[in-house]
């Protein structure tokens, strides 16, 4: 007698959407089934199924792509797969392979990464950052770490960006700007740290 196994595959064509916030944490459902006991998980990104995240003989590995490196976990039971300190390039297409004892699921989540509105009655504080050089032609960068910080550029009718508002709260960790002046030549970058003191701020740099 020659048996047969048979294997039943559950494939879900529609794409589940989510939204998680910069700087944030955000937990991407595989949408088991409750009465499965996960034998392989497989979260990949990209067309050719790049691993990012698997669970297999009773092991986990998350560190399969160097942008996800230490901002993953995986839980082996349900299969979801949580990615911390959201940044914009995590924004993309992520499908789930699940295999339970000869049954197979499969799931698209389409995540969106949005920039949270930073209510202003919260304790806080506005800065005005403003970069300046006496040479003409110059073309202004700003680049401001950490990322999550709210911010607005003003422009100049030739479209140079030399002053940037932001508003840091009290609780926020110094902030980082950096300020880069390039011409057809040369770059050169300036980097201003502070924190919020509950006043407005202008600083020249």
């Amino acid at each position: 007698y020659s048996g047969c196994l048979f294997a039943l595959l559950t494939l879900k064509d529609w794409t589940h959407k989510i939204s998680g916030y910069l700087g944030h944490n955000i937990t991407l459902p595989s949408g088991v089934d409750p009465s499965w006991i996960l034998t392989r998980i497989e979260w990949s990104v990209f067309s050719n199924t790049t691993w990012i995240a698997t669970y297999y003989n009773g092991k986990i590995n998350t560190d399969r792509l160097s942008q996800y490196k230490g901002r993953l976990s995986l839980d082996k039971t349900s299969g979801d797969l949580t990615i911390h300190n959201l940044n914009t390039k995590d924004a993309r297409e992520y499908t789930v392979n699940l295999i339970n004892n000869g049954n197979q699921s499969i799931r698209k989540i389409e995540l969106t990464v949005k920039r949270k509105c930073q209510d202003s009655s919260k304790e806080g504080c506005w800065m005005q950052v403003h970069c300046s050089t006496p040479d003409k032609g110059v073309t202004f960068h700003w680049e401001v770490n950490p990322p999550s910080v709210l911010t607005y550029s003003r422009s100049k009718q030739d479209g140079n960006v030399p002053l940037l508002v932001a508003f840091l709260s009290t609780s926020q960790n110094p902030v980082n700007f950096t300020c880069t002046c390039s011409t057809e030549t040369q770059n050169a970058s300036t980097v201003f740290t502070s924190k919020c003191d509950g006043k407005v701020n202008t600083v020249v740099i």
